[in-house]
């Protein structure tokens, strides 16, 4: 079992390697973030099998039995975790005393699996998140680079874009040191507006198993050197009173945001597009008359400005349009 997830594990590592050569792009990171939850999720279910722990205790003491002189006892137990069902201690002491005891927990795999998948599926679920928002955070900065680097040189400005160059470097170490890879630079999205999905699709949480009780059986057993010996059986019962609690659903609500959002900034990203489209068509008019001596150079440019404020106003709308696109698809 151990080397079947040990290949697993291999394969793993090497399909993430691909990825890192080239991940650049939001699909590449996205599918190393899914490699490194899956990761770990092998390796801790893999912890669950073989020999699951091991202790060596060991105790000393002393004793009067009536008017004999004190003498003293040492013990020294070993105790192993098999499978997380099964933990067996053995004793030796110095009187020759051996004692054996074993107790079995037939549910206790089955919550720790449980437990396992759950946090898996959190944990790959914030650490998709996490990389989309460093992502388009850094597209923004990028964007918010390139134009504000076009309007002046003023001093203000030149601090403006140094601070953005230094947000954005702190986005990229951020996805480096989340995915444990090294990247210099992103490969962005072109801003196109996505096929946003028509209706809302819930997020369906995982659900871990109640264990409202608990079963457990154990066995114990000496043996002294005069050869009397004692054995037993025991049998624990546990169980928790139910109660009626409301669970909210977290990712559910963040999920219908992301929806909600999504439809707005496609009407706006839109509204944007039909805006800048009559803006070029009222250019190239503009332009014509200027050719023909029918308009100043000021009217040309002016026009130029309106164009390109709108179509950087659009484009900050499209990269959010872009991140609640991918924070929707992940949470599935």
């Amino acid at each position: 079992m151990k080397r079947i997830l040990s290949i697993v594990t291999i394969l793993s590592i090497l399909s993430m390697i691909v990825s890192v050569a080239l991940g650049q792009t939001i699909e590449d990171l996205l599918k190393l973030a899914d490699n490194i939850s899956s990761i770990n999720y092998v390796n801790n279910i893999s912890s669950l099998t073989g020999i699951t722990s091991f202790g060596i205790y060991g105790a000393a003491g002393s004793m009067t039995i009536g008017s004999n002189p004190v003498s003293y006892v040492a013990t020294g137990v070993v105790s192993i975790g098999i499978y997380k069902n099964l933990n067996l201690n053995v004793g030796i002491s110095s009187n020759s005393e051996i004692s054996i005891s074993a107790i079995f927990d037939p549910n206790s795999y089955q919550r720790s699996q449980s437990a396992f998948s759950s946090q898996y599926i959190s944990d790959r679920n914030k650490l998709r998140m996490d990389v989309i928002n460093y992502f388009f955070d850094a597209m923004k900065m990028k964007t918010m680079i390139n134009y504000e680097s076009d309007q002046s040189t003023s001093l203000q400005n030149q601090a403006n874009v140094a601070l953005m160059k230094s947000e954005y470097v702190y986005d990229l170490n951020m996805v480096n040191t989340l995915l444990n890879i090294h990247m210099d630079n992103f490969s962005f999205p072109a801003l196109n507006v996505p096929n946003i999905p028509k209706t809302f699709t819930p997020y369906y949480q995982y659900a871990q198993p109640s264990q409202n009780s608990d079963l457990s059986f154990g066995i114990n057993g000496s043996i002294l050197q005069n050869q009397s010996s004692s054995f037993s059986i025991s049998v624990q019962y546990s169980w928790n009173q139910t109660s009626q609690q409301t669970v909210q659903n977290v990712e559910n609500v963040q999920k219908k945001k992301y929806f909600d959002d999504m439809n707005i900034l496609v009407n706006v990203v839109n509204l944007y597009d039909s805006k800048i489209n009559g803006l070029l068509k009222t250019y190239s008019t503009v332009y014509g008359n200027y050719l023909q001596g029918k308009a100043t150079a000021a009217d040309v440019k002016s026009i130029s400005n309106d164009i390109s404020q709108y179509g950087y106003e659009r484009d900050m709308f499209c990269i959010e349009l872009l991140r609640d696109y991918y924070l929707y698809e992940i949470l599935m």
